[in-house]
């Protein structure tokens, strides 16, 4: 118990001295971080094609901010006739770095890495094929008050530009 009240008399000392460094007219405002979180979600289904995207975003204001994506694809085919099917899927995972271009206006880099993998049934044999590749893109971000929309695009050694899009909530 002594040591926790020595622990709280250090911390309290120390915060007073902090306090007492700082200049009286600097606000909390212009000490403290300014950023906005946002939680982004997006997608499509259409017939055999199935797209999801989820994102989280810490954005800086004036300043680069940090955040995760997480992007699904999966395009299923099958033909009776020849008692074949097919799954191609993409999963990918980034990182992604916002940097304030404008207040309400952000453009992030982000790197990641796709696994990219062929599931192939032919006559009751199956097959799977799987690889890893980096993963890199760029997005653009517009901050409403409580809304942001986000475009963007991503691409990998052997798949083409994927485009990403996504609504999102900000908090």
């Amino acid at each position: 118990m002594s040591q926790l009240r020595n622990a709280f008399k250090v911390i309290a000392c120390s915060a007073i001295a902090l306090g007492s460094l700082l200049p009286h007219s600097v606000s909390a405002e212009e000490w403290i971080p300014q950023h906005i979180d946002s939680v982004s979600f997006g997608g499509s289904f259409e017939g055999n094609s199935k797209d999801m995207y989820f994102g989280y975003t810490r954005y800086k204001q004036g300043g680069v901010g940090i955040g995760a994506e997480a992007a699904f694809y999966r395009y299923d085919h099958e033909s009776s006739v020849q008692d074949y099917s097919s799954r191609y899927t993409e999963r990918d995972l980034s990182l992604t770095l916002p940097v304030a271009a404008t207040d309400k206006v952000y453009i992030t880099p982000a790197f990641g890495v796709r696994q990219i993998k062929n599931s192939y049934e032919l006559k009751g044999e199956e097959m799977d094929d799987t690889q890893y590749e980096a993963l890199y893109g760029l997005d653009l971000t517009y901050m409403l008050d409580n809304v942001s929309i986000t475009v963007g695009a991503d691409k990998s050694k052997s798949s083409d530009w994927s485009i990403t899009y996504g609504l999102g909530v900000s908090f």
